[in-house]
């Protein structure tokens, strides 16, 4: 199952380094290099982080949906009166 809210975060996030790629570009035009690749590193630090928190979140439901499977497993084995077969 996927997160519908890790992929919007890892969307945003890729959209998001687009943009900042694009405005480097602009930056790097009126204000300078150096302006322009303090920018861009920031943007890029930034955006890896928001891409990085959404595959956690990504990763945290998949444990939680594998914990659970394992969990309803285990009550329908318990659920039985029966005694196991030799």
């Amino acid at each position: 199952m996927n997160n519908f809210v890790a992929s919007v975060i890892k969307i945003y996030s890729v959209v998001n380094l687009i943009g900042c790629i694009i405005l480097t570009l602009i930056v790097s035009n009126s204000m300078g290099g150096l302006y322009a690749f303090v920018f861009f590193c920031i943007g890029l630090v930034v955006n890896f982080g928001m891409y990085a928190f959404g595959e956690i979140i990504s990763l945290l439901q998949d444990i939680k949906d594998n914990t659970n499977k394992v969990r309803i497993n285990e009550e329908q084995s318990y659920a039985t009166d029966e005694l196991p077969s030799i």
